[in-house]
């Protein structure tokens, strides 16, 4: 079947019934299907839809799919004890959800112990479906981890094959836009959607949670809620028109928009830095090379900005890396899912009040090394982002300055889902642009254009320096830009959060790494002095807020 679609093809089926039959001899409505295949060899059966929580699949760890019987792609009810799922048993132990009713839109089924035949790229779990009298084959394609075959990890080509990446496989590439293509197709579905949702994960998907009869926030619009009152914050002012105004009266939190900052000094301990900056230094880097991260000839031709994604952390991190950096992501996902603190208005995805690991990637800047204005929600439906630096800027390096920009007016949904960015031309010109009203603006050859409009029309907001163990929380729709570094080295560890619970697992296996490193029991983060989890934070923003001082709630 295809891919995309996650729809199964058919092997065998019994008489009668709406599936009816597929071979040529069918009659009534299982000759149409019949007819239909002749026509279209690539017809998939559309009786049923098998979905999975994964792209990325650490080998011997869990999966967990969903059965769905549809008819002409769409859902229908049918008995819950029709519906069956098999599985080779040297492919795993695969166990059925349990149903409340005896009619469902959808079954859960999981799979423990999950080894893939391997199938180059990729690897293969070979699912024979049954739905009533009908019997299917459901083979799910999974990328890979842990395999310990190079093949099965050769880089991911883009483009016409020269440039490449090493943050992925080969295999990831080819499945990574099908499943979400497949998953927010499913989540556009009113009967399909609660199927998809509030299957956590282990320990990666807990955290703070809203108490017992509290408003949640669903579609990026701000409620108001009386809350615990906030944290001690130092606010600097930017000249922002939007921002962390004190909190209401009544310990109220207030809003956290697009442009707002939050920082947490102490979020890493030093010992923690210290085993991370070694992880870095030894792991494989995927060089940039293009003119939006770097700056001069040298650094255009050998690369002053690279990326070690999770793949290669996996590969060159040692157990307890790997229990470090899980842990580290616990402690940053109750940071970010803390209600208490954050008020989440965020309008570029839908918000259901919760966010979910979706990357993350060292980072490291030599001379030279920038990184343009931009947004981070072009892709995996990022909508909150987190940078925490190993070094110290002054100490270790200069430049490097984060700085946050606020939008125009002359660019609506401005940073939301990734939008465009232009480049003018170093040769011909003169260049301009041209606003309705007439007048024009003369534009420099290679200055950077985004949404059609020079860096000088996004006002500065703030401008951040880097400190060693700081966190900085920010909604990914913040237009955000890094300053060419100018001597040293900046180095720092970044997550991307997800507001769609079933991409999580999309592009790296966090469950099945918490799973193996960390086990039912759940992470025991170990929260550094000082502070920790940003108790001891700052939050700054473009209104010049003012210094409210509270005793912490965990001291209490």
């Amino acid at each position: 079947g295809r891919s995309a679609a996650g729809a199964v093809a058919v092997v065998g089926a019994g008489g009668g019934g709406s599936g009816g039959s597929a071979s040529s001899g069918s009659r009534g409505s299982g000759g149409s299907l019949g007819r239909r295949l002749r026509q279209r060899a690539a017809w998939p059966d559309e009786t049923s839809l098998l979905w999975c929580d994964k792209v990325v699949l650490l080998l011997n760890t869990s999966v967990r799919c969903l059965l769905i019987p549809q008819r002409r792609r769409q859902p229908i009810l049918a008995a819950t004890d029709t519906m069956h799922v098999e599985l080779l048993s040297e492919q795993g132990r695969l166990s059925m959800g349990r149903s409340s009713s005896a009619v469902t839109h959808g079954v859960h089924f999981s799979i423990a112990t999950a080894r893939p035949r391997l199938e180059h790229p990729c690897g293969v779990l070979d699912f024979v479906v049954s739905v009533g009298r009908l019997r299917f084959k459901g083979p799910r394609r999974f990328s890979l981890l842990g395999v310990r075959q190079a093949s099965y990890e050769l880089p991911y080509r883009t483009g016409n094959g020269d440039e490449i990446t090493l943050a992925v496989s080969h295999c990831y590439g080819q499945l990574q836009d099908p499943f979400e293509w497949s998953t927010n197709d499913l989540m556009a579905r009113r009967t399909a959607r609660p199927l998809l949702t509030n299957r956590h994960s282990p320990m990666l998907a807990s955290g703070p949670s809203a108490p017992k009869g509290s408003p949640r926030r669903t579609g990026g619009r701000p409620i108001s809620a009386q809350r615990t009152p906030l944290p001690s914050s130092a606010h600097r002012g930017g000249g922002g028109s939007r921002g962390l105004a004190a909190a209401a009266a009544g310990g109220a939190v207030a809003s956290f928009a697009r442009g707002d900052v939050h920082l947490a000094d102490g979020f890493l301990s030093p010992e923690e830095v210290e085993r991370l900056s070694a992880w870095e230094a030894r792991c494989q880097r995927s060089v940039e090379r293009s003119d939006e991260k770097n700056t001069g000839e040298e650094c255009l031709a050998k690369g002053c900005v690279a990326y070690c994604g999770l793949w290669q952390m996996a590969m060159s991190g040692s157990e307890d890396d790997m229990r470090t950096l899980l842990n580290i992501t616990h402690r940053a996902l109750a940071l970010v899912n803390d209600d208490s603190r954050f008020s989440m208005d965020i309008t570029a995805f839908e918000y259901s009040g919760r966010v979910w690991p979706h990357w993350a990637t060292f980072q490291y800047y030599l001379p030279g090394g920038r990184h343009i204005l931009h947004p981070d929600t072009d892709k995996g439906e990022h909508c909150v982002s987190l940078a925490v630096s190993f070094s110290t800027h002054g100490r270790d390096f200069g430049g490097g300055e984060i700085k946050i920009f606020e939008c125009p007016d002359t660019v609506p949904d401005c940073g939301n889902r990734g939008r465009a960015r232009t480049h003018v031309p170093e040769e011909g010109g003169p260049y301009m642009k041209r606003y309705r009203n007439g007048t024009t603006l003369p534009l420099k050859g290679g200055q950077w254009l985004w949404d059609g409009e020079p860096e000088s029309a996004y006002a500065v907001r703030q401008v951040l320096e880097p400190k060693q163990g700081r966190g900085v929380v920010f909604l990914s729709e913040t237009l955000h830009q890094v300053e060419p570094v100018t001597w040293g080295r900046r180095a720092s560890l970044f997550y991307w959060f997800t507001c769609k619970e079933p991409l999580q697992n999309q592009a790296f296996d966090w469950s099945g790494y918490a799973e193996r490193y960390l086990g039912p029991q759940g992470p025991a983060p170990r929260l550094p002095a000082g502070g920790g989890d940003s108790q001891s934070g700052r939050r700054e923003s473009g209104d010049g807020g003012r210094k409210a001082a509270r005793r912490d709630r965990r001291d209490k």
